[in-house]
């Protein structure tokens, strides 16, 4: 299969550089999104009361 092929290649052309594995950890990601360059932006959702759910008051 072509694409395959192409992916198999071009694993292989990177190795050959000497392009190292990625050793990033989730711990990075937090760490990049909390370093956000705008911080006036809020990355936590907007809660609300489910329309669906009822009180079940006893």
């Amino acid at each position: 299969m072509t694409i395959e092929t192409d992916v198999e290649a071009s694993i292989q052309k990177h190795m050959e550089a000497g392009a190292s594995p990625d050793t990033r950890t989730g711990s990075d990601l937090i760490a990049a999104l909390q370093a956000c360059p705008y911080p006036e932006v809020d990355l936590e959702p907007i809660r609300v009361p489910s329309p669906v759910l009822r009180d079940i008051s006893v």
